[in-house]
């Protein structure tokens, strides 16, 4: 026989009853539940969180709807990517919101004419 070692746990009179109800339903023994649980933790010492989604369903439920709310305000703020400025402007109430419609060379470009065009002596495109 392998082993053993004892454990101890204070719990309220009526957790215990309740529990131990629960279990002879199950068909287990305090001792059988006890050692399922450790077994459970030793099969998940690299994955914690599957031991507190076993015990704490709710808790997995509440992480599984934050994850799932944190992917679909990512996925707006991509589909806005585009305008994303544009709308910071007008939520501002700034007039003259930049023109969304210049493509990324054009942008370029126009940066670039901004901030060394008198100094190179270029001229503006018409």
């Amino acid at each position: 026989m392998p082993a053993t070692a004892q454990i101890n746990a204070r719990i309220a009179v009526s957790c215990k009853a309740n529990g131990d109800a629960g279990l002879a339903a199950a068909g287990l023994s305090p001792s059988q539940a006890i050692r399922a649980l450790w077994e459970l933790a030793g099969r998940n010492v690299d994955t914690p969180e599957a031991i507190t989604d076993a015990l704490f369903p709710d808790r997995q439920k509440q992480r599984e709807a934050d994850a799932r709310a944190q992917r679909q305000e990512k996925s707006r703020l991509i589909a806005q990517g585009p305008n994303i400025v544009r709308d910071a402007y007008v939520a501002g109430g700034i007039t003259g919101a930049p023109n969304a419609s210049l493509s990324f060379s054009e942008l370029k470009e126009a940066a670039a004419m901004e901030q060394y065009g008198e100094t190179m002596g270029w001229s503006t495109r018409e």
